[in-house]
């Protein structure tokens, strides 16, 4: 059974991404047997909304924030196996589409019709 909801439309604006009702989150398969979860603790944001109603989401996150919770796995995380972060700490982020869930459509970053926007610079 599939239902349909209906989200409300978007305002045309910019916003700051709220740090402290967001998450940068991850999940990978490791070893095929399980799942491992991490986030990055340090980000910056902001979510335009075109005229057209069309989303866009620009970002930058410190990934020397990352963590899963592993002190062991963090470590090997930031080295050249994987982000490198000595060489390359903010990473530039412009996801190719942004869609609200079911746990985020309520937030202003996802409904800017309840926040107010800031000037975009």
């Amino acid at each position: 059974m599939t239902t349909a909801i209906a989200l409300p439309e978007l305002t045309a604006g910019t916003w700051a991404i709220d740090a402290g009702h967001s998450t940068v989150g991850f999940t990978v398969r490791h070893l095929v047997v399980s799942k491992v979860r991490g986030r990055f603790q340090a980000f910056t944001g902001t979510i335009t909304v075109a005229e057209d109603g069309t989303p866009t989401v620009d970002a930058e996150i410190d990934v020397t924030s990352i963590t899963t919770d592993n002190a062991q796995r963090d470590g090997h995380l930031k080295t050249a196996d994987f982000f490198e972060v000595e060489k390359f700490p903010p990473r530039h982020s412009s996801p190719p589409r942004s869609r609200p869930t079911a746990e985020t459509s309520s937030s202003p970053a996802t409904s800017p019709s309840t926040a107010s926007p800031t000037p975009s610079t």
